[in-house]
């Protein structure tokens, strides 16, 4: 049951989201997590057959899920040598982001043009370690986007005892299809983005004098909506064989896993919080201005996040109904950073430049 658990998480990390900021569209400057960015999802169970059907125009049905006993998991990025287990002499000392859930941690890559995964530190059963990183996106992603990727690197299982061994396949990242979707509580969302990835891989390592192969296959079905910051829905499926030495029968495990954003069901969310703040002038030469309708008079703050993920200023705004601030920020260096504004249990990141 451990296994399995470890192996859903870990191929559930794979797919990499981000605001739809046009329509079935995702760049680098709105799609990438970065450091302080978080994701709370709740399982679900479907009383019905799942129609992840793909080309353009379609209607996905996810009104028969119903919400399951899982307690909701929350997923954060941080920045990589804060996570326990990492060292920087480890492959992962080129990565800039990580991400993390308490069971799982993941480490990725952000270049100019694309966004890449690099593995796990060690979790329980099982950690991958790519020298030849998979890609999960590379910039624009719209909705004739495709690419397949080769990856390799090493596996670690426990199994006896802790032993390593070569890991190499292939991931494909689709935009597969668009449509409206459906989901319970008479929640409809128009223009949404359906991407399909697949990732198979293959890998072996000795345990004592016993070679074990192991073949892993996921396909993830991501549904996009301008309304969230990460995918709105997530279906995900998978298949592990495991095979201890030559003439034993292998161990077949299949998973299956509905997730929902939790935001889609909560009042506020991010879309709102999105498009009713202004953060200007942008570029900022020593001072920029942070103007918001606070509907309902919760409490706003604002926190400055430089390029290596550090809190370099907090600010309380208040939660006044309507908010106009100006922020001094004369005594920073010039470059990119990143302010994360904080509206009850809701919040968004935009990129701010100093000049």
């Amino acid at each position: 049951m451990r296994m399995k658990k470890i192996y859903t998480l870990l191929f559930a990390l794979i797919s990499i989201t981000g605001v739809l900021k046009a329509q079935y569209s995702l760049t680098a400057a709105a799609n990438e997590p970065i450091v302080g960015d978080s994701e709370r999802r709740k399982g679900f169970d479907s009383t019905a057959a799942l129609i992840n059907s793909t080309g353009s125009n379609q209607l996905w049905n996810f009104t028969s899920l119903t919400s399951n006993t899982v307690p909701a998991v929350t997923s954060t990025y941080t920045t990589p040598s804060s996570v326990p287990g990492y060292t920087a002499s480890s492959t992962f000392n080129t990565s800039t982001i990580a991400r993390t859930d308490g069971t799982v941690s993941s480490f990725f890559k952000s270049t100019p043009t694309q966004f890449e995964f690099m593995g796990t530190v060690p979790a329980s059963s099982l950690s991958l370690s790519f020298t030849n990183t998979a890609i999960s996106a590379i910039w624009p992603v719209t909705s004739s986007y495709s690419n397949s990727d080769p990856f390799a690197g090493s596996i670690k299982v426990v199994v006896i005892i802790p032993s390593t061994g070569p890991f190499s396949g292939t991931q494909n990242v689709n935009a597969s299809g668009t449509g409206t979707l459906q989901l319970p509580n008479g929640i409809t969302l128009n223009n949404c983005l359906q991407l399909t990835s697949n990732l198979n891989g293959t890998g072996s390592v000795n345990i004592l004098t016993v070679t074990a192969t192991m073949t892993m296959s996921t396909t993830n079905y991501d549904y996009y909506h301008s309304s969230q910051k990460f995918p709105v829905l997530s279906v995900s499926y998978s298949k592990t064989t495991f095979k201890l030495g030559a003439t034993s029968t292998p161990t077949v495990t299949n998973t299956a896993a509905i997730t929902v954003n939790n935001d889609v069901f909560s009042g506020i969310n991010e879309y709102t919080l999105d498009n009713t703040l202004s953060i200007y002038p942008n570029p900022a030469n020593g001072i920029f201005h942070v103007m918001f309708t606070n509907e309902k008079n919760e409490k706003l703050s604002l926190e400055i996040i430089n390029n290596l993920g550090q809190n370099i200023k907090t600010i309380e705004l208040g939660n006044d109904n309507d908010i106009n601030t100006a922020v001094d920020v004369s005594t920073l260096q010039t470059g990119v950073y990143y302010v994360k504004t904080t509206l009850g249990k809701n919040s968004v990141v935009k990129k701010l430049v100093i000049q």
